[in-house]
């Protein structure tokens, strides 16, 4: 077998395997009339991707 076609695939499912009980959770709460994202959520994103952002541009960094 060609792993060149498989790991690829292989990858996407295993996300989307993990994406659709989020989605779902997400769905629910809005159709219940929560708003799809509050202030600490927002919070919490804004954080998680500045710190991935200064991560990978250390990572850079030290490939170089």
């Amino acid at each position: 077998m060609d792993t060149d076609i498989i790991l690829p695939g292989a990858i996407l499912i295993m996300i989307i395997i993990f994406m659709v009980p989020f989605v779902r959770k997400k769905y629910i709460d809005v159709k219940q009339g929560y708003p799809p994202e509050d202030e600490r959520s927002k919070c919490i994103l804004t954080l998680a991707s500045a710190r991935a952002f200064t991560l990978s541009i250390w990572w850079m960094l030290a490939l170089m």
